[in-house]
């Protein structure tokens, strides 16, 4: 390759390399961005799902479950069914197919970028192999083909959210208002008015408890992915490639320098040798 063949290359890939450092910045915030966005969105459609009448008599009368009207009385024991049926109705959501393809999306995306960058590096490192020479190369550094790339290893699973969690959560308290109200009613009265109280409670607490299990089992592993990529798998490989550009054009510099030290100290020899020549001719024909 030309001396100035080899210029343009160092720039070009001196500043692919700067690209590549600015793109592991931007796609780390913005995973961060968009499993928040996604936890959020998720968060706010279970919510909304749980306001509707229709969906909320099918939480707290599931199928091959007592209605609610038919629970034995008992006001401690009646909170505890109510908080396990929509505690269910929230793992059955949570651990649905639509929510898990959106945070598996995300790890595909990470996956593509690894792969992308990887692959950049990878074209990088042929065209200064080709350069410097495949054997010191090789000597130097052990590179990975694009055909060896795999996914990372991340399983996206959500784990059930425990009942005593939503119950600690939702922190139901009885109205002290209500509790008169209670003892004046009919059984059933009193049930639908104790139902009807402790699901709204439960209810407002659901978006908090949701962000913040999600936050914990996809949000952080999906963010520990991103950063092992961009701060220990791929960080390596640009730091030799941008050593081995930079020392290549160094050694190239200082061979230039040398063959023009050469040149210099060839043309000085030629002199002295032809003054020599000359003085030796005069020398010649002095008469004695």
């Amino acid at each position: 390759m030309s001396a100035d063949a080899q210029e343009k290359l160092r720039a070009l890939h001196l500043q692919s390399i700067q690209d590549l450092k600015t793109k592991h910045k931007k796609v780390r915030e913005l995973v961060l961005v968009k499993t928040e966005q996604i936890i959020k969105d998720i968060a706010k459609d279970c919510y909304e799902k749980m306001l509707n009448e229709s969906v909320k008599e099918e939480i707290l009368n599931p199928p091959g479950r007592p209605k609610m009207m038919e629970v034995p009385w008992s006001p401690s024991e009646f909170v505890d069914e109510i908080n396990t049926r929509i505690t269910e109705y929230v793992n059955d959501y949570l651990q649905s197919g639509q929510v898990l393809q959106r945070f598996k999306d995300v790890k595909n995306e990470i996956n593509s970028f690894y792969k992308e960058v990887s692959t950049d590096i990878s074209d990088m490192e042929k065209e200064w192999a080709d350069v410097v020479g495949y054997q010191r190369f090789f000597e130097k550094y052990t590179r990975i083909e694009p055909t060896d790339f795999v996914d990372l290893p991340l399983e996206i699973k959500i784990p059930v959210v425990a009942v005593s969690v939503l119950a600690i959560a939702g922190a139901i308290i009885i109205s002290p208002v209500l509790i008169p109200v209670l003892l004046i009613l009919s059984r059933d009265e009193r049930k639908r008015k104790l139902k009807d109280e402790v699901y709204n409670k439960y209810t407002a607490k659901i978006p908090d408890e949701i962000q913040k299990h999600l936050k914990k089992h996809c949000r952080d592993p999906l963010h520990d992915m991103v950063e092992n990529i961009t701060n220990d798998l791929l960080p390596p490989r640009v730091m030799f490639l941008e050593h081995l550009i930079k020392t290549t054009s160094q050694t190239r510099d200082k061979i230039l320098m040398d063959i023009n030290s050469l040149k210099e100290l060839k043309e000085k020899v030629d002199a002295m040798k032809r003054s020599a020549a000359e003085i030796q001719a005069d020398l010649n024909g002095v008469q004695f």
